[in-house]
């Protein structure tokens, strides 16, 4: 039997290098330290938006992959994808 992803792999080897912060994005703490709390903050607050938003069922769908292989490129691959989201997120948006 499998693993789920929720116990694939030990929680500190799912560390970003680089806590990630959210800028002040709704729902989101602070900052998003490791994959599994990433994924658990983008599965509530942002997987509603996906239909407007694919950005985010990328994002999710890299941090799915990095909880499940557990590899630090995959993670980082997260990390940077889960970072620039969050970035544009917070930066208001100029009307056409």
């Amino acid at each position: 039997m499998s693993p789920s992803l929720n116990d694939a792999i030990s929680h500190g080897a799912l560390a970003f290098r680089q806590a990630v912060p959210t800028h002040g994005c709704g729902g989101f703490p602070a900052a998003l330290r490791d994959v599994t709390e990433a994924r658990r903050a983008v599965e509530r607050e942002r997987l509603p938006l996906i239909r407007s938003n694919a950005a985010w069922l990328a994002v999710y769908n890299r941090l799915l992959v990095a909880q499940a292989s557990g590899t630090e490129a995959d993670i980082e691959a997260a990390r940077q994808a889960l970072a620039a989201a969050l970035e544009t997120d917070s930066t208001p948006q100029r009307a056409a």
